[in-house]
């Protein structure tokens, strides 16, 4: 799924995400005493394929209902992503792990596997070639939506979590030196 790049000196990952010991599953057998550092990279249009096609597989296996298969296919995406993205802190062409999904199936339970799914996305934003930066007009429009009472009262509460999340991710950019 990987491609190899000729270079010797090692690739930065387009994040590196620190998780405490008590992220991990609690019957992982390879379970850190300690706080780890992941590396997270970008995932490419190959592995994105990969990654939907075999989280489609999973939704439909064992006669699953069509009201199961939505769900099933998001858990699974999650997983492949992941597990497509994990990588070793100091270089991106190194898997995290040898078993990739089956690993981390394995290693994290489902809250932790969320925020390395969430962290994965935020490393793309950061990144992204495609989604233009706010203008200074932007801003403003913001701000302005912002002190609206009730600015996520129309969203899903799905969709006003996300953005909650990624306006979290902007003030913590914002507060670091």
């Amino acid at each position: 799924m990987y491609g190899q790049l000729t270079s010797e000196a090692p690739l930065p990952p387009a994040a590196t995400v620190l998780l405490p010991a008590k992220a991990w599953s609690s019957n992982y057998t390879a379970r850190p005493r300690d706080e780890v550092a992941l590396g997270l990279r970008c995932l490419s249009e190959a592995d994105a394929l990969t990654c939907e096609a075999e989280a489609a597989k999973e939704a439909t296996a064992g006669g699953r209902s069509a009201e199961e298969a939505p769900e099933r296919f998001n858990e699974a995406l999650m997983v492949w992503a992941v597990a497509s993205a994990l990588c070793d802190p100091n270089d991106a062409r190194k898997a995290y792990f040898e078993f990739g999904d089956a690993d981390v199936r394995r290693a994290f339970p489902p809250e932790t596997l969320k925020h390395l799914f969430h962290e994965l996305e935020l490393a793309h934003l950061a990144s992204s070639p495609v989604r233009p930066e706010a203008s200074e007009e932007d801003l403003l429009d913001l701000a302005d939506r912002l002190t609206d009472p009730e600015p996520f009262a129309r969203l899903t509460p799905a969709r006003a979590a996300r953005l909650r999340r990624l306006l979290r991710f902007c003030l913590d950019e914002l507060s670091e030196p």
